[in-house]
């Protein structure tokens, strides 16, 4: 169903459960420069004053010596080579491409040493004689012209493991953490240096400030096991942990208002498709308060969010339903909703990709606001699945979402083959693509072979920039046997419009209404849904939260059996009148997924809304129709029967639900 809103409903203060946070104090306001006005380059800040890392808020388990400032005074690119001067004893050693060390000289305090740039890209290692953190630096002989403006990056060190990348495809398939990962910074003269003096842990989801002063970034934290978000000033200095929990917490978005936009595993609640895993939902983290609350429910999780040119937030959604006999859906589809969780809907590729096969991922804008995604392909011809194997990468496409669903524009920058099984598949892979100002693409690329071999070779990632139109692919930094991902432009960026937030003064509950079951645009594939076949009937149904399985012990649910539970472990809510005009409205609980049929006058399901949908406090989500077109937002007919007060085809349900966080799915084997 595609989906538009009505007014929300009015309501009373939300009841707010606060969550505690390091570093809640003031922000300051979100500034941003258009980006023609954006420096072209900024000085590399290497001084112990700008590298000392205070920390501000509570950091658990710290260990003092990881922020240590690192040993290098200064840094410069020239003719010659790259200009190195440390403050202490040194080592200075190469890194192989095998990752081996050679040592190639030793610095007193005050000396310095002009180190070989190449033709390439070259990193260097210095580490105090004495011992204590290591700072990573380097050169890349970047193409005269090819940046206009520096860029960060990760720069990690590739895993052994067969089938690993040194980043998460997706949230809910599982903890690939990897050492040795680096927040880098490339200047256009080719010089690199490691922002972050904190080296050997894994870190990822790199988000720049509306300013372009501040780094948001997912990083293991201090002390324990999980990926917590973190705020470091672009020099490195003030690093601050945000985000406190027993979950990982990733893929950080600045608002326009000044909170953050983040995912989160931290109610525990367990894959619809796969009961061994957890998955991610969409939080806020309010910058003043500390409050963090969920926005989105996802039955098999929300992925990649970013905020679009209108203010409204774009994000993957794993659009998947297993029936017990019946048919099996697996893709990645993009959403759409605003910054308060209202009004979410699929935008694109819920009609146009093949069930179990496509995959869109990576979602983010271009300068002209079309939308770039990567295209992947879900199954692998040994039978394993891309968003494992292939690291969720592919073709890269461009996109516009507006209009029919059915009959989007889209067009592909790079070969769309690349997709495709097979061994003959030497295209390469492509991930992480961004727009920069000038109308270029800059990507993470892999080249070679499309799908792993036998013995799961991981494919050497670099930093490249192409043309708008996916010519001229052209490295930017690409060290051999060094994966560097997840690049993007250190430049202040334009703030798009703050949409209020019109959940917080709302009750509790929210509404469900189509203005008309028999427009289907066209589209009969599920059913025939004709006014002669009524009367029609709406089944609702309300998710479970799938909390883990039991391991032995019946009492102990946990998460890693992976027992593949059937779709659909719901209560039957109950199944209520279609007014005679089509329409309908039901009242429900807020953050209470369900799902619901249509069923005609012999008790056939004609319709069955295969994804779980949610609403936020006061929001009333309306679809115009199955499969109607999702660009007439404020052309709903309000005069339709279910619309008016206690007018047939409304139903207030919300007694009748459970509480979505207390009930457990108890799917033993046996059952």
């Amino acid at each position: 169903m595609r989906k538009s809103g009505l007014l929300p409903v009015s309501g009373i203060l939300a009841m707010l459960v606060l969550a505690s946070c390091g570093g809640g104090g003031a922000v300051p306001a979100q500034q941003g420069l258009p980006a023609a006005e954006a420096p072209a380059g900024q000085d590399v800040l290497l001084s112990d004053a700008g590298r000392r890392l205070p920390v501000v808020g509570r950091v658990d388990g710290i260990d003092q010596s990881q922020l240590e400032p690192g040993v290098v005074t200064s840094i410069s690119k020239d003719a010659e080579g790259l200009n190195v001067e440390v403050d202490r004893d040194a080592v200075v050693r190469r890194i192989e491409a095998d990752l081996s060390r050679s040592t190639i000289t030793e610095l007193s305090a005050g000396q310095s040493a002009v180190l070989d740039a190449g033709s390439g890209t070259q990193y260097y290692e210095l580490e105090s004689a004495a011992g204590g953190n290591r700072v990573t630096m380097g050169s890349s002989g970047i193409p005269d012209g090819l940046l206009d403006h520096p860029i960060l990056f990760i720069k990690s060190n590739p895993v052994d493991s067969p089938n690993r990348t040194p980043f998460m495809a997706f949230r809910n398939l599982g903890r690939n953490f990897y050492a040795d990962q680096t927040i880098m910074r490339l200047d256009p003269d080719g010089t690199l240096s490691q922002v972050l003096t904190i080296s050997d842990r894994p870190m990822q989801d790199l988000e720049l400030s509306y300013d372009g002063q501040r780094i948001l970034l997912a990083m293991r934290e201090f002390g324990g096991s999980d990926m917590e978000l973190f705020e470091v000033n672009i020099d490195g200095t003030n690093l601050t942990q945000l985000t406190f929990n027993n979950y990982d917490d990733a893929e950080p978005t600045y608002l326009p208002s000044g909170d953050i936009l983040f995912t989160s595993e931290r109610y525990g609640i367990g894959d619809f498709y796969d009961a061994g895993t957890q998955v991610p939902h969409m939080h806020i983290l309010d910058r003043f308060t500390g409050e963090e609350r969920q926005i989105h429910i996802s039955s098999n999780g929300a992925f990649n969010p970013i905020v679009s040119h209108t203010g409204e937030i774009l994000f993957i959604s794993w659009d998947t339903r297993i029936n017990i006999s019946g048919p099996r859906y697996n893709r990645f589809v993009v959403w759409k909703m605003l910054p308060d969780g209202r009004f979410a809907f699929p935008v694109f590729g819920s009609h146009i990709a093949r069930d179990s096969i496509d995959c869109f991922v990576d979602v983010n804008e271009t300068v002209d606001h079309k939308i770039l995604l990567t295209h992947t392909n879900f199954n692998l011809p040994t039978g394993g699945r891309a968003h494992h194997e292939n690291y969720g990468a592919g073709a890269i496409m461009l996109a516009d979402p507006a209009g029919n669903p059915d009959f989007p524009t889209y067009s592909y920058l790079t070969e769309k083959r690349m997709v495709d099984a097979g061994d003959w598949n030497t295209y390469g892979r492509y991930k992480f693509p961004v727009g920069l100002p000038d109308g270029r693409i800059l990507v993470s690329y892999a080249p070679g072979d499309v799908w792993n071999d036998e013995e799961g070779d991981q494919p050497d990632w670099g930093i490249y920039v192409m043309d708008s139109d996916g010519a001229n692919l052209t490295a930017v930094c690409d060290a051999e046997g060094i994966t560097e991902f997840g690049a993007i432009p250190l430049l202040p960026r334009e703030i798009p419009p703050v949409i209020p937030d019109e959940t917080r003064n709302a009750e509790q509950w929210g509404e469900f209404a189509c203005e008309n079951i028999f427009d289907r645009g066209g589209d009969q594939r599920q059913g025939n849904v004709l006014p002669q076949d009524g009367p029609w009937t709406l089944r609702v149904k309300q998710a479970r939260r799938m909390d883990g399985l039991p391991n032995g012990d019946p009492d102990n649910f946990s998460f890693g059996n992976h027992n593949f539970p059937m779709m659909g472990e719901y209560n039957l809510i109950g199944e209520y009148p279609v007014a005679p005009d089509g329409s309908f409205r039901i009242r429900i609980p807020a953050n209470t997924p369900i799902t619901w049929e249509l069923v005609d006058g012999t008790g056939r399901v004609a319709v069955r809304e295969r994804m779980f949908n949610s609403v936020q406090p006061g929001e009333t989500h309306t679809c115009a129709g199955c499969h109607g077109r999702i660009d007439i937002q404020n052309n709903i007919d309000l005069g339709k029967q279910a619309f008016q007060p206690n007018g047939p085809g409304f139903h207030d349900l919300r007694g009748l639900f459970e509480d979505f966080y207390n009930t457990v799915i108890d799917n033993t084997p046996e059952e």
